[in-house]
């Protein structure tokens, strides 16, 4: 159905890209080489040197479109800002009420150059159709590879006091860019050309749906229990070092309350720290799921461990009994050691007795340059530390699931990232209220988005957070967010399943076709698929259906849909 023909500039990344940004879509594709290969394709994406009028000519099928999108050399996209190359925002994309960012150099059109399709920021036109081809003035392929890649955080020195690159670091922290999720708007802008390409020739789209079921979008819960004992040294320590401080800073009214949380929970015989059971049932009234993240390595000092994980043993194990992901909380130490974090991995298993597949780091330390691969050497299958400490937001600049690329070695990993977006002490830090709802609020906001671009969201709230005193608001707002996903056809689940049902739909093949004679469509089946797994449907008029994925013959609108295997 859709071709896409990569310049010899643009064959290392271009194809890994064009691969992710694919494989969100739920479209079936090929890599083209030469233009003989083109044939009978319906749409021919061409990345690189745009395309002559004539060489278009030569690329096209009597009825195909060729979608040109223009690359540009790497070093032309970053500015000068005291002798040191900081990344750079070239402009912004006008798409339903947003400003979608990209980078890199761009080329404007005028309206006499062709029916404009997306404008730019400044009222210019940005994507433009002339004659069967649909033409780019920026490159969205490596924006979305800028974004994936981390590429500011290469170009920005600044760190904190441990090594983390935090939201405040951003240069699209300053925009006010980093809660929207840029990478899924750019495959909805793709989508949207594929389809006017479709609708130019009179035929349908069909592409896989995201979630199972025909779930809305997907939020994946998550817990790390960094804390289980209220009374323990170090964080009756911290409690009181904060006291002090308020105290001799002359904020005597938050001392003294702090204070009087300080002495119950020295003298209180009950654990408000210990919230395993009322996580469970909390999650299990609104149909979720969730992971919980447990610390393995040293225990002394203020970044070790504050439990004993064998006498955590018979929680933990219930709690995969029961279907909630045991994951690994990889130590402040680990996150740069490979040889470390395979151990912890191996301790954490041989108490579980099965297999740990997913991973967060303590205190979020994640270098992209070395974690990743460390991830995938000590034997996990996904991570989820890529995200802010300071602030909510898509560090991705996705919710999606993917692959980063090993640049070594020229390829993806085999390891998926699932990034963080929202951490409950981030919205602390943030300065948003939570007794008022203000932090409730901001969550929601995220999750509808989320909702309308029909993608996921990683949220992490730590399981100490229950406890009321302490953390006020903070499972009132945690509930809201089960209400409203439940409520808005979501799907709210652990790392584990979510990761299973994308590779599920990723490994599923199929190809389609349209006979507008007999006014029928042919999903031919590839490979296996999930039970769970529906096609959307895009007709040429603008209507749209969902379809459960089930051999046979249907009706869909006064269309026949035949789902069959092929051999």
């Amino acid at each position: 159905m859709v071709a896409i023909h990569l310049q010899d500039s643009v064959q290392d990344q271009g194809e890994y890209l064009f691969g992710l940004l694919f494989s969100i879509l739920g479209l079936p594709c090929r890599f083209v080489a030469h233009r003989r290969q083109q044939q009978g394709q319906r749409v021919l994406i061409n990345y690189g040197k745009p395309l002559s009028a004539r060489e278009s000519e030569e690329y096209l099928t009597p009825e195909g479109w060729l979608i040109d999108i223009p690359s540009y050399p790497y070093l032309r996209g970053v500015r000068q800002r005291a002798g040191k190359e900081i990344p750079e925002v070239s402009s912004t994309v006008s798409y339903k009420e947003e400003n979608i960012p990209f980078y890199y150099p761009y080329q404007r059109f005028s309206p006499s150059e062709g029916r404009v399709l997306l404008y730019y920021e400044d009222g210019s036109g940005a994507v433009v159709e002339k004659g069967r081809t649909i033409q780019f003035g920026f490159d969205i392929v490596a924006s979305a590879g800028y974004l994936l890649n981390c590429t500011e955080e290469k170009l920005v020195e600044r760190r904190d006091k441990i090594g983390r690159f935090k939201a405040q670091f951003s240069p699209r922290w300053e925009m006010g860019l980093l809660s929207q999720a840029t990478i899924d708007r750019y495959v909805n802008i793709l989508r949207e050309i594929i389809t006017c390409c479709c609708r130019r020739q009179g035929i349908p789209l069909v592409y896989k749906w995201y979630w199972p079921c025909g779930k809305n979008f997907a939020v994946y819960l998550s817990h790390d229990v960094d804390r289980v004992y209220k009374r323990e040294f170090y964080t009756i320590a911290a409690k009181t070092f904060w006291m002090m401080k308020k105290l001799f800073s002359g904020r005597l009214r938050a001392a003294v309350s702090d204070a009087l949380r300080l002495a119950k929970a020295v003298l209180s015989r009950q654990n408000d720290y210990w919230n395993f059971e009322k996580w469970m049932d909390l999650e299990d009234r609104y149909g979720a799921k969730s992971t919980f993240f447990f610390l393995k390595g040293r225990k002394v000092g203020r970044y070790g461990r504050r439990y004993n994980l064998r006498k955590l043993a018979q929680v933990i194990k219930t709690l995969s009994q029961n279907g909630w992901e045991v994951g690994l909380h990889g130590s402040y130490y680990s996150y740069n050691r490979m040889d470390r974090l395979r151990k912890e991995r191996e301790e954490l298993e041989a108490i579980l007795g099965r297999k740990v597949r997913g991973h967060r780091q303590h205190y979020l330390r994640f270098d992209p340059e070395i974690s990743y691969s460390c991830c995938q050497g000590a034997g996990l299958e996904y991570d989820t530390t890529l995200g802010y400490s300071d602030r909510a937001g898509y560090r991705a600049g996705t919710g999606f699931p993917f692959r980063p690329f090993d640049g070594q070695r020229g390829r993806p990993l085999d390891l998926f990232e699932i990034p963080l977006v929202v951490m409950d002490g981030a919205l602390d830090r943030s300065g948003l209220g939570w007794k008022d709802g203000e932090a409730a609020n901001y969550v929601i906001k995220m999750v509808e988005q989320t909702a309308a671009s029909h993608s996921l969201i990683s949220l992490l709230w730590h399981q100490s957070s229950l406890d009321r005193d302490d953390f006020p608001g903070w499972g009132q707002t945690y509930e809201h967010i089960l209400k409203y996903v439940k409520s808005h056809n979501g799907w709210a689940s652990s790392g584990e399943e979510i990761l299973k049902w994308w590779r599920a739909r990723e490994q599923c093949q199929y190809e389609f076709n349209f006979s507008q004679q007999l006014n029928t469509i042919v999903i031919a089946l590839k490979t296996p698929y999930p039970k769970e797994l529906c096609f959307k449907i895009l007709f040429p008029d603008g209507q749209q259906r969902l379809l459960r994925c089930q051999e046979g013959e249907q009706r869909v609108r006064n269309t026949t849909v035949v789902v069959s295997r092929c051999e």
